[in-house]
């Protein structure tokens, strides 16, 4: 509970700081309203799985300020939205993500509440193209350590033009730098903890 707290403080006191946006397309969010934030972008609703298209589409109904969503490679080098490193919860099928292809990925659903639902795991790229130009940040929580993934997500940011949308999450406080240089124009936000 406390980490939660910890990060629900840190998104606070970061949304701040959050560059606004040179898009005449996207609204600045007023500075005096508390900015809401949607963890696996869950709006609380309670009615779509998590890192979905469908959740994701209520998030932007709901004006909620920014989305975190989880992302994961695939074994032939897709990125896609996922928390967990399987896909057992999540979907219908079974295995870790990196040991399954896209297609593989693609012809599971995902559950919730136990429940299968039509809704398929999203790519990273369909996610860009539903934000562009929309009134919401993505804090994008990557699950990679390799700099070939970042390179591949750094080429979208670049070939959607929505860099003033976007939050890169560090784990690493040594990946800061590293990548502030491979996302020049992109907010990179350190993850604090509590180890009490």
């Amino acid at each position: 509970m406390k980490i939660y707290a910890m990060c629900a403080i840190v998104l606070l006191f970061f949304a701040s700081f959050i560059p606004k946006p040179n898009s005449e397309t996207i609204p600045i969010m007023p500075e005096d309203n508390i900015w809401v934030v949607a963890h696996r972008a869950l709006t609380g609703l309670d009615q779509w799985p998590e890192n979905s298209i469908a959740t994701i589409e209520s998030c932007i109904k709901h004006n909620i300020a920014i989305i975190e969503i989880d992302v994961r490679e695939t074994k032939d080098g897709h990125l896609v939205i996922m928390h967990d490193k399987n896909i057992d919860r999540t979907t219908t099928g079974k295995g870790p993500v990196k040991d399954l292809t896209l297609a593989q990925i693609r012809g599971f659903n995902l559950r919730h509440k136990g429940e299968v639902t039509t809704e398929r795991v999203p790519t990273l790229e369909e996610v860009f193209k539903l934000i562009k130009g929309k009134r919401i940040y993505v804090d994008l929580d990557v699950k990679m350590d390799s700099l070939a993934s970042y390179t591949k997500i750094a080429h979208l940011i670049k070939q959607y033009k929505i860099e003033d949308q976007i939050i890169v999450f560090s784990y690493d406080n040594n990946e800061i730098e590293p990548m502030h240089k491979m996302f020049p124009h992109v907010s990179v936000m350190p993850r604090v903890r509590s180890f009490s």
